[in-house]
């Protein structure tokens, strides 16, 4: 039971962290027309406001990398042998 409930928590990592760029995307518009700058800016000017804390774009990416990390090892456990 332990298993299953390692391997849907995997998964669930893995989904948020695919995701986890794409729903802050809209937060890192800039200026004030609110402008999401996509091509030809690197990932350090941009910003994404998380509530009142304003954070890197490029430490979004470096934590959905790791959601995406944690997730795939939960996946590749072992199963128990059942009792």
């Amino acid at each position: 039971m332990l298993g299953l409930a390692v391997r849907t928590l995997g998964k669930l990592l893995v989904i948020w962290g695919a995701l986890l760029p794409l729903i802050t995307l809209p937060s890192t518009a800039f200026g004030p027309y609110g402008v999401v700058p996509l091509l030809h800016i690197s990932l350090r000017s941009m910003h994404a406001w998380i509530g009142p804390v304003q954070v890197g774009y490029d430490d979004v990416i470096v934590g959905a990398l790791l959601l995406v990390g944690v997730g795939l090892s939960f996946l590749m456990l072992p199963k128990s042998p059942r009792a």
